[in-house]
């Protein structure tokens, strides 16, 4: 499975991406600053999952949400830096929504409800 983190905040793509390393040891795990080098890598390769923040330059988070969507399903993650989130998402089939920085335990619980026969390390 390819997981896509996307933020132009080093330090919150970083951390989101060592979590969710630990919390997805098996799957690819790619982080961008770069909105288009993140849509570039989803068109090349295929993405399962993203977490994006909104505030992204060229490209805003739904707006990369949206294009990837066209390429084919998957699973997509809003990533804020302020801790009102947005009512309903549902119009851009998002499947959640999370404050920075994001916690284990919140990507576990996320996790399980996505999967609830898999385990999590």
């Amino acid at each position: 499975m390819y997981i896509l983190a996307v933020d132009a905040c080093r330090e919150s793509l970083c951390d989101l991406s060592d979590k969710l390393r630990q919390i997805f040891p098996e799957d690819t795990i790619a982080s961008f600053s770069d909105p288009l080098s993140a849509l570039k890598f989803g068109n090349t390769y295929g993405v399962d999952m993203l977490f994006t923040d909104v505030r992204l330059r060229p490209l805003d988070g739904y707006e990369l949400i949206k294009m990837l969507q066209q390429k084919s399903p998957l699973f997509a993650f809003v990533v804020s830096g302020s801790a009102e989130k947005p009512d309903d998402l549902s119009w851009m089939n998002v499947s959640g929504c999370f404050t920075k920085p994001v916690s284990t335990e919140e990507l576990i619980l996320m996790r399980q409800k996505l999967y609830p026969s898999s385990r999590t390390g």
